[in-house]
């Protein structure tokens, strides 16, 4: 690769700073990716160097630099051993190879395509998820909001096996089993958001860990931070972790957490013999799929001020929070309608679960003895946990098992159901009876709430 004339200015004005500096000069900072300035920069490594793989905003150039400094500090990329995940090593012939071959979107969906195909056995919906999810780890600058993939299974289904194709192949991925919550904020740092993907196996028993699953709820969205009291015996001073990323997941079953629920694409693997075991590569399927990983990193710094086309998708609240994105990485290719496929099969996944959830069976027994937007709560109570009732269940001293779910109800969590889910406003009224007084509680609803919860709960309505 040619490297530009710019470029070489800077590199030889960085390598004279440094040796002229012996500590006493700006501040040297290790940069994963960002803009610095005018300069778009990726670390990478360039025959055994660590360098940035660059793009100029003023003239659209891509070259090569060591360092960029500023009038405080002098970034420079990481080493090859600061890196969790597969590095991105380049040789300067291979490099100007990528830039020649000046791949564009479609022809990377097909060569993903195929990857997917060699290691994944799973139905074309699921195979068309991967190759979409694989893509959008390279386009995090550009989304606001995404889902998060969650692939549920018995042993040897298959699920691993996603994650291990994308640690071969998505953007700057951390692969780990239970990965602890400290080395997640480490990993996504202070500096840039977005600076990787996060896949994370055996995560079944996540809802124990409530630091990482309160995480993992908040940083669906570009723009989240985590902030942190750091201290020291010198110095005490919060800190703000950037935690927005793409993140996929593996497990035996889904952790119990409803928040975390809202935000997965739950595929369900089942057992099946693949093409290739992506466990057991050899050194050719190895190196080409870390070629296509390199030509998905070019493709993404030669693309970094174009970004992705706007669309209009049509999706309305969460399922556009959770879909938009996913269909502007299709736009203009001919994988456009199979991802609209995919789209519409996880909001039918998503809105039955909604429909068969325990607050919507309340909400369905609760409609029926609504009196002007009154709900009286032991009349309510008595409809759920009696002999009639249409939630299948026991009750036991005060107690509610629901068999479906297995959740429990009491009288305590029924009203924070009608106070936090449906907004209800508690009305308590005391009674003077001729032995004692007694208490009435009913709920009152909003007629515009009733009207948001009806549509949610039976969007056929």
């Amino acid at each position: 690769m040619t490297v530009h004339k710019e470029d070489k200015k800077i590199l030889e004005r960085d390598e004279t700073t440094a040796d002229a500096c012996d500590g006493d000069c700006k501040k040297q900072v290790k940069k994963v990716k960002g803009w610095i300035n005018s300069l778009y920069v990726e670390s990478i490594i360039l025959d055994g160097k660590p360098c940035f793989l660059c793009c100029d905003k003023k003239t659209s150039n891509i070259g090569i630099i060591r360092a960029v400094e500023t009038r405080d500090r002098i970034y420079v990329p990481l080493e090859e051993e600061d890196q969790g995940y597969i590095p991105y090593k380049f040789s300067e012939g291979e490099l100007e190879k990528i830039l020649e071959l000046g791949d564009g979107k479609e022809t990377l969906l097909d060569e993903i395509s195929r990857g997917v195909e060699e290691y994944i056995n799973a139905d074309a919906n699921i195979k068309h998820l991967l190759q979409g999810d694989l893509f959008l780890t390279y386009c995090q600058e550009w989304i606001t909001t995404t889902h998060f993939l969650y692939c549920v299974g018995e042993t040897e289904s298959g699920k691993s096996s996603v994650l291990h194709l994308f640690k071969h192949l998505a953007y700057r991925c951390l692969y780990g089993v239970e990965i602890p919550t400290a080395n997640i904020y480490n990993f996504l740092g202070k500096d840039e958001e977005a600076t990787g993907t996060i896949a994370e196996d055996e995560a079944q028993d996540m809802e124990f860990e409530r630091d990482k699953i309160r995480l993992y709820k908040s940083s669906y969205e570009s723009g989240s931070v985590k902030p942190i009291v750091y201290m020291t015996k010198e110095v005490k001073r919060q800190v703000y972790y950037k935690t927005f990323c793409f993140k996929l997941f593996a497990g035996e079953r889904v952790p119990d957490d409803k928040g975390f629920e809202e935000r997965l694409a739950v595929v369900h693997m089942v057992q099946g013999l693949p093409k290739k075991n992506i466990k057991f590569i050899d050194n050719q399927e190895r190196e080409a799929m870390e070629f296509l990983r390199k030509r998905l990193l070019v493709w993404k710094v030669r693309n970094i001020e174009k970004g992705l086309e706007p669309i209009d998708s049509d999706l309305k609240l969460r399922d556009q929070e959770l879909w938009e994105d996913f269909l502007r990485i299709s736009s203009g290719t001919k994988y456009h309608e199979k991802f609209q496929g995919v789209v519409d099969f996880f909001i039918r996944q998503r809105q039955s679960k909604i429909k068969d959830s325990l607050e919507a069976r309340i909400f369905d027994v609760m409609k029926d003895i609504l009196n002007s937007g009154h709900v009286n709560f032991e009349e309510l109570w008595e409809r759920i946990t009696g002999p009639r009732s249409k939630i299948s269940g026991i009750l036991e001293k005060g107690t509610y098992l629901e068999h479906e779910t297995g959740r429990r109800i009491t009288r305590n969590s029924l009203s924070k159901i009608l106070e936090e889910k449906f907004q209800g406003i508690k009305n308590s009224r005391i009674h003077y009876g001729r032995i004692y007084p007694q208490k009435t509680t009913s709920y009152i609803f909003d007629k515009n709430v009733l009207e948001t919860l009806a549509k949610k709960y039976n969007p056929s309505m």
